[in-house]
């Protein structure tokens, strides 16, 4: 707004009139677990089988906390959050070591779902799908540097990890 920033990539919406926010990257939230979590041994689980689990969580305000909690809320499902982090690395080797479960962005637990540390917990008939928007003042003059950004930004937009996991391959 102040004109520091010719333009950001963000996550979740921005509600400004001032902002032109387009969606660019797609991105696919999933909930994760060790893989010697009990509730792994379940292909498809049902919201009821999250009651009284054990969560890591982003801290409050994060969208990705905010996400998780209004999905529990709106299933009614008693929950406990064992402990909250900013740092997704410290979340990731938490969720590893089997002190809960976690919803994470497929992007950042890529290695660990592949060399099988970590294992997806699909719900019955719901997923979690965001994009990243680039972000810039409506009224800001484009020129070629931001349209090359743009444009890489979008050709680094796809992610392999993603393909699988709605494809069911992983």
């Amino acid at each position: 707004l102040d004109n520091q920033l010719d333009i950001a990539i963000v996550e979740g919406d921005i509600n400004n009139e001032y902002i032109t926010s387009t969606p660019i990257i797609p991105d696919m939230m999933i909930l994760a677990c060790s893989n010697k979590h009990p509730i792994t041994y379940k292909k498809i689980i049902t919201p009821e089988d999250l009651a009284h689990q054990s969560f890591i969580l982003r801290e409050r305000g994060s969208g990705t906390r905010a996400m998780l909690e209004q999905y529990l809320i709106s299933n009614k499902v008693p929950y406990h959050i064992t402990w909250e982090s900013r740092s997704w690395e410290s979340i990731k080797q938490a969720v590893i070591n089997n002190q809960g479960i976690t919803l994470i962005s497929a992007r950042l637990i890529e290695e660990e779902l592949r060399n099988q540390k970590l294992k997806t917990i699909r719900i019955n008939n719901h997923t979690w799908n965001r994009f990243f928007s680039l972000c810039h003042h409506k009224n800001k003059v484009w020129n070629e540097n931001i349209e090359i950004f743009k444009q890489e930004v979008e050709k680094q937009s796809y992610c392999p990890i993603i393909e699988l996991l709605k494809n069911k391959r992983i």
